[in-house]
């Protein structure tokens, strides 16, 4: 009986690492004054900053890709348009493929953090990146404006619109809040991006076919 026991629970197990889920319940959509930033609305979990999902419009199709940041894996789908169910509209994601993304070489840059100011709904926080662990050279400054969040939601932000360091995960402020503004400089050109809406949703959950 124990052996039976032992084999269904191995089998389960199987089935769940085997059966990639992923669920989500966030969404949210940054925006830059000059047109820098490209804006994407980002869908994602608040409990789990390792994987986010865009949706991506071509000749009349909605395309979804759910980029895993653990296995470095890109899972598309075909978004099938909303259809009216009495008060509910619902969008359905019909799974394509999966494919698997070289990770991006390591970049050589260290980022210091400095909480300048604080209370008790925004902290501003002040952001050094040097060209190596070193310190000597500067290469960019920034300022972040982070409103309070039971969640750490920095890993949005940066997926969203902090190219190239979307997929480093050594590039990540270690409290709780979501970005609110974000204040830097490209060569000459000031950026300026704002948070224009998030939205707490109704979770949902996307399976990988096996």
């Amino acid at each position: 009986m124990k052996k039976y026991l032992l084999l269904i629970v191995i089998l389960i197990s199987s089935i769940k690492i085997y059966a990639q889920n992923y669920t989500f319940n966030l969404l949210t959509n940054y925006k830059s004054e000059n047109g820098f930033y490209q804006e994407k609305a980002v869908f994602s979990n608040k409990e789990n900053n390792s994987y986010f999902l865009i949706i991506r419009e071509f000749e009349n199709q909605k395309t979804a890709y759910l980029r895993d940041l653990n296995s470095f894996n890109t899972h598309q789908f075909k978004v099938i348009e909303p259809t009216t169910n009495g008060k509910d509209t619902t969008t359905q994601f019909e799974y394509v493929t999966s494919y698997k993304i070289k990770k991006r070489e390591d970049i050589p840059t260290t980022h210091d953090f400095k909480i300048v100011q604080r209370d008790s709904l925004l902290k501003t926080v002040k952001i050094t990146t040097y060209r190596n662990k070193n310190r000597k050279k500067i290469i960019d400054t920034a300022e972040f404006k982070i409103k309070d969040s039971p969640y750490n939601l920095f890993p949005v932000f940066r997926y969203s619109c902090l190219h190239p360091y979307e997929e480093s995960n050594d590039f990540n402020f270690n409290e709780n809040g979501m970005v609110e503004s974000y204040k830097g400089f490209d060569g000459k050109e000031p950026i300026f991006i704002y948070l224009d809406y998030f939205m707490n949703i109704k979770e949902f959950e996307l399976k990988i076919k096996s």
